[in-house]
């Protein structure tokens, strides 16, 4: 999942690419004269420009540019191109690709194997993502890499650690999820520290957990979906992701029964859920309640003339003015 800079929610799915207008999800018709490839979509990445890319299963990987697709070469060295698993661009405007056949990058319109180059470790590539310093992250087997602007070679940040996503919380800093544990990053820029800018929030969806807005940390798995609070307001300690959840919440009975994979926050501050059996959101409760003495059982409800409500109960006849946070 990812939300483009035009406010489209995407969805990836094994029979192609959908978007949400607000109401219900609609299958992605490209433009007359152009074609969508009939592929499992397995990565999505919202552009800071407004641009989407598309990663494929089978190979190959797709660019959507104010409503035109723009399909990229699926060969590299006369190879075919490998399950694309994350992509993005960085602040030169590169663009780059995980994949079966290792890092690429594109230049001049080819693929070109980087990995070499770069010095980068055999292993399985995932988890691209380019951070608020212009720094490229990627995982390689069981080490967690950085590209820093200017730098020629990869340099590794951290060993011993099967990368299940890699996610910021509000206040910038970086996590690596293990799926078992919660890992905070050595940060690697100089100068001052920077928030989550809402590109970032919004440019892909979390296998395994996420930072919501506020700091508090969802997990999927432990069954359910679980609630650390106030986890990335915290101290950068590593941590078990699943470790006595402040909060559980069940999914339906239909998308509990399969699992769940993926989740992302919009940028409105919902929460959406997705399993093999279809996609739940979670919203934030808009009623607060109000709160009076207790024993109520009848309400009769009016506005005063400073626009504020006016209730009498009963049966014990109490008159209350009532705030709009629930203040009585």
């Amino acid at each position: 999942m990812a939300q483009s800079a035009d406010g489209w929610l995407w969805l990836g799915s094994t029979v192609g690419l959908y978007r949400f207008d607000g109401v219900r999800f609609r299958r992605f018709e490209p433009l007359p004269g152009e074609t969508a490839p009939a592929r499992p979509v397995t990565a999505l990445t919202a552009l800071r420009d407004g641009d989407l890319l598309i990663g494929y299963h089978y190979g190959g990987l797709s660019r959507l540019h104010q409503g035109h697709l723009i399909h990229y070469p699926g060969t590299v060295d006369a190879q075919p191109v490998g399950a694309v698993l994350s992509a993005t661009v960085d602040t030169g405007g590169v663009l780059w690709a995980a994949t079966g056949s290792g890092l690429l990058r594109l230049e001049q319109g080819r693929w070109r194997n980087a990995g070499k180059a770069l010095g980068l470790p055999p292993g399985r590539l995932s988890n691209l993502v380019l951070d608020q310093y212009g720094q490229l992250w990627m995982a390689a087997g069981d080490q967690l890499l950085v590209l820093t602007p200017g730098a020629a070679r990869l340099r590794t940040v951290l060993r011993g650690y099967i990368t299940t996503n890699l996610g910021a919380s509000p206040d910038g800093r970086l996590w690596l999820d293990t799926h078992a544990r919660l890992v905070p990053v050595p940060p690697q820029h100089r100068g001052p520290d920077l928030p989550r800018p809402a590109w970032l929030a919004q440019a892909e969806g979390q296998e395994s957990g996420l930072f919501d807005r506020d700091g508090n940390y969802w997990a999927l798995g432990c069954p359910g979906l679980c609630r650390s609070d106030g986890v990335g307001r915290g101290p950068s300690v590593a941590r078990a992701s699943l470790a006595r959840p402040d909060s559980r919440l069940e999914p339906s009975p239909q998308a509990a029964s399969l699992g769940a994979n993926i989740l992302f926050e919009d940028r409105d501050g919902n929460l959406w859920v997705g399993s093999q059996s279809g996609v739940e959101r979670w919203r934030h409760n808009r009623l607060a309640p109000a709160r009076l003495q207790g024993g109520e059982r009848y309400f009769s409800l009016a506005r005063d003339g400073a626009g504020q409500v006016l209730t009498l109960t009963r049966p014990n006849g109490g008159l209350w003015r009532l705030a709009r946070d629930g203040r009585s």
